[in-house]
């Protein structure tokens, strides 16, 4: 299925919302703002009605944790092309019911923990737990087909996905588009996502990486509205 991009003018005046037919959640439609692939089905994928589901780039999407949601739904994740499942909650991990559902059900499992939007502004022991682990989350992330989702899909999500854009060796195809441009109560926390993966940048010791960060920084900001 085909997405053809809009004009940014019109950005902040869309609401993309439909009505979760497991949960009765209004949610936002797919992200009409990058192009799907022909490696996941986007429309296989929108008839669930996942809380706040919507694409990251080409192959990968996001949304609520499916933590409770049924087997048959995961099931429709592995049958419409999405490999893994990436978990944001501090309570995930292999040992977890989540965990082992997913695995059930054909789709790969992995937990880059982030506490709350309180751990968007880390301590040093937090910063070093995710430096520690987001090569990793980062190499899978370059596969695609992918689920990201924290509890409700929207900041810790974001934070992710930014730290992801920002800090990928691989730059991504495309900069995220955070949860503010689909709600119209949510605060634009660009630049406080930008900040806290400074943070991040500063505990590595990839230098030679700054000014990579700072072209990427720019790119993210305009897609965001800044």
């Amino acid at each position: 299925m085909k997405i053809l991009p809009i004009q940014n003018h019109k950005i902040n005046n869309i609401k993309f919302k439909g009505l979760c037919l497991y949960s009765g959640i209004y949610t936002p439609e797919p992200d009409e703002f990058v192009k799907s692939s022909s490696s996941i089905d986007i429309a296989r994928l929108k008839v669930l009605r996942i809380p706040k589901f919507r694409l990251i780039d080409s192959t990968s999407v996001r949304g609520a944790t499916l933590a409770s949601a049924k087997p048959a739904i995961l099931r429709e994740l592995k049958e419409s092309g999405i490999e893994r499942v990436i978990d944001l909650r501090v309570g995930g991990g292999l040992e977890t019911d989540y965990a082992k559902r997913c695995i059930e059900n054909g789709l790969g499992y992995f937990n880059l923990p982030i506490a709350s939007t309180v751990d968007i502004n880390p301590e040093k022991s937090r910063i070093e737990n995710i430096v520690s682990i987001m090569r990793e989350f980062f190499e899978i992330m370059n596969k695609g087909k992918n689920y990201v989702a924290c509890l409700l899909g929207l900041h810790r999500t974001d934070f992710a996905t930014v730290l992801n854009y920002l800090m990928n060796p691989k730059e991504p195809s495309s900069p995220p588009i955070l949860s503010h441009i689909y709600f119209n109560d949510e605060k634009n926390c660009t630049d406080e996502y930008i900040g806290k993966v400074k943070k991040i940048f500063k505990r590595t010791n990839e230098k030679d990486f700054a000014e990579v960060l700072k072209a990427r920084i720019i790119k993210l900001r305009m897609k965001n509205g800044l």
